[in-house]
């Protein structure tokens, strides 16, 4: 039973790419920088594409959308940003990393589900000045 257990710490140490963030827990809003984190091991490749994807083609219509390309993996993190309209808000997003944008099924990482919300509006306060007591 022990051996089994130490073979299975060393096959989850060799999966290469894990992407920690975003996750079911932290997911990301549709304005302003989003933050993408994972872990990986010496042996992955160099680089990767990032994708936005989400089977529900009434929320992401083409299926996936390309974040960014030639992400160097040795960072460990980075941010994308939002475009001009926002990201589409809803559920089952998940991030994939691929080996590039000409081969999108090269897939080496897959975030869990996670959801993108609206970004909360500060609540503006309309109160008027105090007034002061003429003499």
């Amino acid at each position: 039973m022990r051996s089994l257990s130490v073979l299975f710490l060393l096959a989850a140490s060799a999966l290469g790419y894990q992407i920690m963030s975003p996750n079911s827990a932290k997911g990301w809003t549709n304005s302003g920088p989003q933050l993408a984190t994972w872990q990986r091991v010496d042996t992955d490749a160099s680089n990767f594409t990032a994708l936005l994807v989400n089977e529900n083609h009434n929320v992401l219509t083409e299926g996936s959308q390309v974040l960014s390309a030639l992400v160097d993996g040795s960072s460990l993190s980075i941010n994308f940003y939002a475009p001009s309209a926002g990201w589409p808000l809803g559920d089952g997003f998940r991030l994939n990393f691929v080996k590039d944008v000409t081969d999108p099924n090269t897939i080496y990482a897959q975030s869990d589900e996670f959801t993108i919300k609206a970004v909360e509006q500060p609540k503006s306060s309309t109160s008027s000045p105090p007034l002061v007591p003429t003499p």
